[in-house]
C-alpha cells in the first residue's frame, strides 16, 4: 500500500502541472536529435514531435522519458516534462538510469550552468516551484537514494528550491 506522503506528493505534482502542454517546446526526440548535433531548423527536426505525446504529460511512458536529454530542454519542454519525470522517479527509482539522473541533476543548478537552469525554470509558476521544492524535500523519505543523488538533492534544495517552500 502506498504511503500517505507518497500519495500527497503525487497529488501535489499532478495538481501543480495540470493542463500543461508542450506547445512549441523541444520534444524528447528533438532533444535526442540535438544531442546528435542534428540541425534544429530542418523540416525533419520540426516533424519529430508528431509521433510523440505532447498534450498530456501524464501519458508519456517511462520508456520514452528514459530517452530525454533534459539539458537540451527549453523552458516550455522543461515545464511539460518535469512533472512526468519526477513522478517516474517516485514510481521507479534507479540510480543508473538517465531518466533519474537527468531529472535530479536538472533540479540542481550549479555555478557553471546557473543561467541555463534558471532559464529552464522561467516558465514555472509559484505553485509549480513549490511542488518541485516539496518533491526534493520528500524524495529522500520516499525512495532510497544513492549517495550521489542524495547529495545532489540536498544541494539543490540549499542552493535554489528552498526559497519556494512554505
Amino acid at each position: 500500500m502506498e504511503s500517505v506522503e507518497l500519495t500527497r506528493m503525487r497529488s501535489t505534482i499532478r495538481s501543480a502541472f495540470a493542463g500543461v502542454v508542450l506547445g512549441t517546446g523541444i520534444s524528447i526526440r528533438q532533444s535526442e536529435a540535438l544531442d546528435r548535433y542534428e540541425d534544429s531548423s530542418s523540416r525533419e527536426f520540426r516533424a519529430l514531435p508528431r509521433g510523440e505525446i505532447t498534450d498530456d504529460w501524464e501519458q508519456v511512458p517511462d520508456v520514452e522519458l528514459e530517452r530525454a536529454w533534459v539539458p537540451y530542454f527549453d523552458a516550455q519542454s522543461f515545464r511539460y516534462y518535469i512533472p512526468a519525470l519526477t513522478l517516474s522517479v517516485l514510481r521507479n527509482y534507479d540510480s543508473g538510469s538517465l531518466r533519474v539522473s537527468g531529472t535530479i541533476q536538472s533540479l540542481y543548478p550549479k555555478k557553471r550552468s546557473w543561467s541555463h537552469a534558471v532559464k529552464q525554470y522561467e516558465l514555472l509558476n509559484d505553485r509549480q516551484k513549490v511542488a518541485l521544492g516539496l518533491f526534493l524535500t520528500h524524495l529522500p523519505n520516499l525512495v532510497e537514494l544513492d549517495h550521489q543523488d542524495a547529495t545532489c538533492v540536498s544541494r539543490a534544495l540549499r542552493n535554489y528550491w528552498s526559497q519556494f517552500l512554505p
